[in-house]
């Protein structure tokens, strides 16, 4: 997978959750409470645990890598990730995933 952007994580947050390991897995749920693979969380709280582990991966503590991520603005966590590059669609060239293409015949 491309990315568009380049970030403080390098990676994007589907990276991310492709890489986590058990460990990290059990540090989201005692740092926030939440396991990352039920989806009984919000798209923000997830966006912090990623933060939270890529830090943790960085060489901070559990507890300096959580009150680091806390004091970040939802706009920084978001930020931290490369965005995925869009899938272009030769079917339909007018959209802006297909913009630029040829439609298949």
């Amino acid at each position: 997978m491309t990315t568009s952007t380049s970030s403080k994580a390098g990676i994007t947050q589907a990276e991310m959750l492709q890489s986590l390991t058990g460990y990290e897995e059990i540090a989201i749920e005692r740092a926030f409470g939440f396991d990352v693979y039920t989806g009984d969380h919000s798209i923000v709280a997830e966006t912090r645990a990623f933060v939270f582990v890529h830090k943790k991966r960085e060489g901070m503590t559990d507890a300096d890598a959580k009150k680091s991520v806390l004091e970040m603005s939802f706009k920084e966590t978001r930020d931290y990730f490369d965005k995925p590059e869009p899938e272009l669609d030769p079917d339909n060239p007018e959209t802006e995933s297909g913009k630029d293409s040829e439609p298949s015949e």
